[in-house]
Parts: C-alpha cells; structure tokens; sequence
C-alpha cells in the first residue's frame, strides 16, 4: 500500500508540474523581421498554468542580438480559462497585408486541456493576410498579456 502511494503522489507532482513545462495557456510572440542578427529583437511571453488553482507562472524571454534575458513571475489572474474558452468562439476576421520581411505579432491561446492552439492576433505579411480575432474576451487578452510582452506590431491605420 505504501508503494501505491508513493507511486501516486509521484503521478500527481509530474502531472501538476507538466502544464507548466509544456501546455500554455496564452502567449505572445514579436520578432523583429529580416535584420542582421546582431540587431535582431524578440520579445516572447507565455502564461502557463501554476499548482494552486487561479495562480499562473509568466515567462518572459527578451533578445537583443546575442543577449538573452529571461525572467519568470507567478501571478494571479481571475477568469482566464474562462476567457480564454469564450474568445476561441469569437470571429477571427483577415485583413490583407501585403508588407514583407517586417517585424511581426503573434498571439495565440489554448483551450485548457486541449493541445490545439487558436489565433488571437497575427500580424500578417507577404502573402499572408492579417488575422484578428473581434470581441471583447480576445481583446482583454490581448490586453492582458501585453502587460507582459508590451511591444506589438500592428500595420493597421488607427
């Protein structure tokens, strides 16, 4: 019995850390478009889930040519899996761009406990079309993981 236990305690703390090394639940992406390396810039943010329910670990990478600077922090956000499944039902309207090797945004969410990942936000270019995601959960996530990750690109007119 002891044996059983010990096996499913061990279960229990790889599943509960492996969201964290694996499944996401929102994340944000800018990349700098064609340079030289050395000037090359990315900004990357993604939001996983933590241990304890409501809580969330942020990971935040920042490039600057050969420079890499990470830093994580745990924070508690109310209602993102919630938003998070209600903006995936939200139209996701394209819009041409035809500007190439700029810099680019991408945002993108999961459904808890689904693998496959939905649009957001996506800049677009060369020959692909800008992809935005209409409603007011997108938007406050948009929103919110800008809070993090600020810098976004968006050829858009105002």
């Amino acid at each position: 019995m002891k044996l059983l236990s010990i096996a499913l305690v061990g279960l229990f703390s790889v599943a509960a850390t492996a969201d964290v090394n694996g499944h996401w639940l929102l994340s944000k992406k800018t990349e700098g478009g064609f340079v030289i390396p050395e000037l090359a810039r990315t900004e990357k943010c993604r939001i996983y889930p933590a241990k304890k329910t409501g809580h969330y670990k942020v990971l935040i990478r920042n490039t600057f040519g050969d420079l890499v600077l990470k830093k994580s922090k745990y924070v508690k956000i109310e209602n993102l899996e919630e938003t998070i499944e209600l903006a995936s039902q939200e139209n996701l309207v394209s819009t041409p761009n035809n500007i190439c090797d700029a810099p680019e945004t991408t945002t993108e969410a999961q459904i808890p406990g689904d693998i496959a990942q939905f649009t957001i936000f996506f800049t677009g270019g060369c020959a692909n079309n800008e992809l935005e995601r209409q409603g007011s959960n997108s938007a406050n996530l948009r929103a919110l993981i800008t809070k993090f990750c600020p810098t976004t690109i968006d050829f858009d007119l105002p």
